[in-house]
């Protein structure tokens, strides 16, 4: 120390980054030493932290994945892809619903599976301590379930320094104090907290929103498809197959929830529009937004898929039928579009005509044209793959990279 700058304020940061209190210090007359008190139980997380940050040459990173399932394995097989000699990725715990698995010096991340296998019984209780309590100087907590569970632990480890990565929504579109308790629990724990595929899997729609937003300039209108799902059923509803059919078609090919009616009630679509309502800076809740649910109200009591179907034949098919050749009469098409405009939002199937932006969207596209202070005779649009495991995977990796 006595003749190089920096130290001691190098281990008191490091410190600080993994919460650990100081309660006195003590500085030797040569200046070559340096003592500190701290808890004894936090002694394994300080001597290891402090270490690693004053040897190690590489930062390495630490990562703890819940949620391996389709999304949260195309991730797994991403990073076993990357080449990073500047930094190192090192998975240390994976949870499924049944079991987890923690390893200090690191799951293949090719070979997960084997190692989940042999894991204990899952706790998140457990998993969050491990993770807050690790001697790890860099933790990031990998969120890809879709639990609500798990997104109310996201301020407990943000304030405890960990950073938060998660294509889940349920967190951002919770309660309005909830979604602040958040933002305070990050900038507590010096954490970042990043959610880009919320909106959108990989395409760049919350951090353009948060760029726009950050310059000074003023959100007016926010107007864009934002089911992948949604978008697939009206590209290929067109009048050559019945309404049913098309979406049995979109069930077999994967794009639906297995209970089609979690697609059609809008509420997925309203969860995402209200995420973007609030990175534009309007304080709504949930109860704000207006919502068209598709399924016919004769089809919402059914009590299984099967009967949902039959009924949505007898009585959806004709329905929408009528609704398409209405729109077509017009030289129009129909869409199920998410707007928000003067604080009002809506969630609803309209018909557009061909100067519209979301008119020739194609397969399950997703698009959100933002109209700001700045894009206003010519908004800016933003257009792309809406859905798909593998692209939000990536939108995933992307969020993480941006951390180390």
């Amino acid at each position: 120390m006595k003749s190089t700058l920096g130290v001691s304020g190098t281990i008191f940061k490091t410190l600080g980054d993994h919460s650990i209190n100081i309660k006195a210090i003590a500085q030797g007359s040569s200046e070559l030493n340096i003592s500190f008190v701290i808890r004894e139980q936090d002694m394994h997380k300080a001597i290891t932290a402090v270490h690693h940050q004053i040897f190690e040459t590489v930062p390495s990173y630490a990562l703890y994945i819940i949620g391996p399932g389709l999304i949260g394995s195309h991730l797994l097989s991403q990073i076993g892809a990357l080449h990073t000699p500047s930094f190192a990725i090192k998975i240390v715990a994976v949870m499924d619903s049944k079991k987890m698995v923690f390893h200090r010096r690191g799951i293949h991340p090719l070979h997960w599976q084997e190692h989940l296998q042999s894991g204990e019984a899952s706790n998140l209780h457990l998993f969050v301590q491990n993770m807050i309590h690790s001697y790890h100087r860099h933790r990031i907590l990998i969120d890809c379930s879709s639990s609500d569970q798990v997104a109310q632990i996201y301020a407990d480890v943000l304030s405890q320094g960990v950073h938060v990565v998660t294509p889940n929504k349920k967190a951002n579109s919770s309660s309005l104090d909830y979604y602040r308790q958040l933002r305070g629990a990050a900038e507590k724990g010096r954490a970042r907290f990043l959610y880009e595929t919320n909106v959108g899997a990989a395409l760049p729609v919350i951090h353009t929103l948060k760029g726009l937003s950050m310059t000074g300039d003023s959100i007016t209108r926010v107007e864009g498809v934002l089911s992948g799902t949604l978008s697939f059923l009206f590209n290929e509803f067109d009048g050559r197959s019945s309404f049913s059919a098309v979406l049995k078609e979109a069930q077999r090919l994967g794009y639906t929830e297995p209970d089609p009616r979690d697609d059609l009630n809008g509420m997925d679509v309203a969860r995402k529009l209200l995420i973007l309502a609030r990175e534009a800076g309007l304080p709504l809740e949930m109860t704000d937004i207006q919502v068209e649910n598709l399924v016919p109200v004769g089809c919402q009591a059914a009590t299984t898929v099967a009967e949902f179907y039959e009924r949505l034949g007898q009585e959806g098919d004709a329905m929408y039928g009528h609704r398409l050749q209405q729109a077509q009469e017009k030289g129009c098409r129909l869409r199920y579009i998410a707007t928000l405009q003067a604080s009002q939002a809506t969630v609803q199937l309209r018909e557009i005509d061909a100067d519209h932006p979301a008119f020739h969207l194609k397969g399950s596209e997703n698009i959100v044209v933002y109209t700001t202070a700045r894009y206003d005779k010519y908004p800016l649009v933003i257009r792309g793959p809406g859905a798909g495991a593998q692209v939000t995977a990536a939108g995933v990796l992307a969020d993480l990279l941006s951390i180390c």
